[in-house]
């Protein structure tokens, strides 16, 4: 069976590699070392190689691996797209884990291509990562894998050779292949399409000027054809976005097909419409492209779909009856329950079959997204927990340790609020219960303290433990979340507290303090408070 490395060498990876957003977490499955599962590294969702925004910065994936302390994670991963320059090689069980010794065989490969070269995480195998395309055909042969799009590799670090450099091998990659799969030119075992086989590739080709102008005149053609959308950050999504403008008008494939030729050549270099020639990246764009019609079985016109913000985004269904739906999200997005419970709430009900097809109801309406840098929800918690404290009513009591927890979060009983506490290390110690009502204020009504607790999971907290605070001689227990350290800047902690004083705002108000609290929002909540309270005695 498999192992899996003991330590990683993620500071050895490319730096080049490291620049794109193209990483992932991922982690075994059903205790087999052989599934190793990716995700979404902000989300813990699944993550897709046909879904960039599944997919997250390096340092994000970095640091959601180095800090899951419970062993969430087993590594980082590349997602390796159309529109890098990278082929990727595996070959799988040629080294002893033991000697180090590596096959004859495979050996000759990674003198061939000179490329980096790292261990896997079973250190049974070896990762080549080179700058080249792989030639059309199969992608797999007993031990050898050579892929360059459509899959992920979780990577290591762990240099072989020193050689930790990528270079161009496009000869060695056409060679190695060739000696590989011989003259097989069987379809990739994940196309992404099914070939259109009667389509004609010609570079070469010119479109009709009346069409040109035909389809100039519907809102935003003109300038997705002269490259010129900021939303739209490949050449792949403008494929994606042509091909839909000639589908909707009644385009035929090869329609589809010469726009996207003709497109590449005006705005792309040779590699660029090298790639619109191959037969199996059109069919699949026009795959995708013939799955739009799954909106039809959506009970409202779509106008388009808004995604707020690229870290942990999330999205707003726009119809064209003017109303707007939010959809949480990615992985709400995705999910067809939840889906379907937005919608329900907004008074749409999907019919079965749109239920049954969300998934591919999804991918149709990603076609269609609008990115618009934004405050994400998370940035948006992260920046109102800093107000909410900034207010001055709320000060974090200052403790040694975590022992003296329970005596600074008693401070704020006087006032019916469970007080907060920090460290010097400037590490924020709250109960979720005693900012729910702020927060929904805040954040929105619907706000449950579940939905609170996974947004402060996400920007760094983590439950500590149960603690007693005490109302004079009452006890309870209530539990305690902790923040990253340096969550608070220091102008937020009160640098000296007296036991004496803690003592008296326990059993009451201090000699010092106000009767009443010095915020107006604190106030105008203590009265709420007061009044309802004389309203259950009567």
């Amino acid at each position: 069976m498999d192992k899996i490395a003991a330590t990683y060498n993620l500071d050895n990876i490319p730096a080049e590699l490291k620049a794109l957003k193209q990483w992932v977490v991922w982690r075994i499955e059903d205790n087999d070392p052989k599934k190793k599962v990716p995700k979404h590294a902000g989300t813990g969702e699944a993550a897709m190689s046909n879904a960039p925004y599944t997919w997250s910065k390096f340092e994000t994936a970095r640091d959601n691996y180095l800090g899951s302390k419970t062993g969430k994670y087993n590594g980082v991963g590349f997602m390796l797209s159309e529109d890098d320059p990278y082929t990727f090689i595996d070959l799988d069980g040629v080294r002893d884990s033991e000697t180090g010794e590596i096959l004859d065989w495979a050996q000759a490969i990674v003198d061939q291509m000179d490329s980096y070269t790292e261990v896997s995480q079973s250190e049974e195998g070896i990762h080549i990562i080179v700058r080249g395309d792989k030639p059309p055909g199969k992608c797999r042969r007993d031990q050898v894998e050579i892929y360059d799009c459509k899959r992920y590799f979780a990577l290591t670090g762990n240099i072989l050779g020193g050689r930790d450099i990528i270079n161009d091998r496009q000869g060695q990659l056409d060679a190695l292949h060739s000696e590989t799969f011989g003259g097989d030119r069987e379809t990739e075992s994940e196309p992404v399409g099914k070939p259109v086989s009667d389509l004609v590739l010609d570079p070469n080709t010119q479109l009709p000027p009346l069409k040109i102008e035909e389809l100039r005149r519907r809102k935003g053609f003109a300038k997705t054809y002269d490259h010129k959308r900021e939303d739209l950050p490949s050449l792949s999504e403008y494929d994606l976005s042509l091909a839909n403008y000639v589908a909707r008008e009644g385009g035929s494939d090869q329609e589809i097909a010469n726009i996207i030729i003709a497109f590449r050549r005006r705005h792309g270099d040779e590699k660029d419409l090298k790639k619109a020639l191959r037969l199996d990246y059109i069919s699949g764009v026009i795959a995708k492209v013939r799955h739009s019609d799954v909106l039809e079985l959506l009970p409202f016109k779509v106008k388009g779909l808004v995604q707020l913000g690229t870290e942990d985004a999330e999205y707003v269904l726009n119809l064209e009856d003017g109303t707007s739906i939010p959809m949480g999200e990615t992985s709400s997005f995705l999910s067809p329950r939840r889906a379907y419970q937005r919608l329900y709430d907004a008074g749409h009900v999907l019919y079965p079959a749109a239920v049954k097809r969300w998934p591919e109801i999804a991918i149709a309406l990603r076609l269609l997204v609008k990115v618009e840098p934004t405050v994400t929800k998370l940035e948006e918690v992260q920046q109102w927990i800093i107000s909410f404290l900034a207010r001055g009513a709320t000060k974090p009591k200052l403790v040694d340790s975590e022992h003296g927890l329970g005596s600074a979060m008693s401070s704020d009983l006087a006032y019916d609020r469970i007080g907060f506490a920090a460290d010097k290390e400037g590490r924020l110690f709250l109960h979720i219960a005693s900012i729910i009502g702020h927060a929904r204020m805040t954040l929105g009504q619907n706000l449950s303290q579940k939905t609170l607790a996974g947004y402060l999971r996400r920007i760094g907290f983590e439950k500590l433990r149960s603690v007693s605070i005490y109302r004079g001689e009452s006890r309870s227990q209530i539990s305690v979340w902790v923040s990253p350290t340096g969550f608070l800047p220091s102008e937020f902690i009160i640098k000296e507290v007296e036991d004496t004083s803690l003592l008296a705002e326990v059993k009451g108000h201090s000699e010092d303090e106000p009767d009443e609290p010095a915020d107006p929002t604190a106030r105008a909540l203590k009265i709420v408070t007061d009044e309802l309270r004389e309203e259950r005695k009567l």
